[in-house]
């Protein structure tokens, strides 16, 4: 379900006081989850924000596990995995992390001498998915891929009908997103049409 909760808006480096908050890749992605800390559930991550240090402490801190495709810049990765040019198309290269299995890494051959890097604290074991057939990928790329629709969907609903008009007042533009009013990004919107649907889904009385 595409809900959109819990958003942050980018502003810059604040000055001292309340407003002054770490920009740093792990606490952009801590604060929106504040609210399902400790719940057992999985968290999608973009290439920029996918860590090693982060997989781990969102798994052992605070019981959330994470998906995500790792930049290929990252110190973490094993030399073996960077190495691509002797792989053949669709063949797949798995690691574990040593204690407790904690991580899986996958390399997948999408082209020739081109990769994609998984990180995932979500999947235990390299499995190749078999919907995927002639492709034959790991089941965390399906995953992610599924998981990471939901993102998908908002971007292109949001973009379909748009009465925006440039402006150079970023907190006009918050402002106007935030009340769907000329905002490009019409998420209130969209997260108004899921409640009802969801509802008459689960057979739920719906009041507006």
């Amino acid at each position: 379900m595409f809900y959109t909760h819990d958003m942050e808006f980018y502003s810059g480096k604040q000055p001292s006081g309340p407003f002054h908050l770490p920009n740093d890749t792990a606490s952009i992605v801590k604060r929106p989850i504040s609210t399902m800390d400790k719940s057992a559930r999985n968290i999608t991550v973009d290439n920029y924000f996918t860590s090693i240090p982060l997989a781990n402490d969102l798994l052992l801190s605070h019981n959330l596990t994470t998906v995500g495709i790792l930049r290929k810049n990252k110190l973490e990765i094993p030399g073996e995995f960077l190495n691509i040019n002797d792989r053949p198309t669709c063949s797949t290269m798995s690691a574990f992390g040593k204690k407790d299995n904690n991580f899986l890494f996958a390399s997948y051959i999408s082209e020739k001498k081109k990769s994609v890097l998984m990180l995932s604290t979500f999947h235990n074991e390299g499995i190749i998915d078999p919907t995927s057939i002639e492709a034959k990928k790991p089941e965390v790329i399906t995953f992610y891929n599924c998981t990471k629709g939901d993102m998908d969907v908002v971007d292109r609903l949001k973009s379909e009908y748009c009465v925006t008009r440039t402006s150079n007042r970023w907190p006009l533009s918050v402002f106007s997103t935030l009340l769907n009013i000329d905002s490009p990004l019409n998420i209130p919107c969209i997260n108004s049409n899921i409640i009802p649907d969801a509802s008459k889904k689960n057979n739920r009385r719906h009041w507006c």
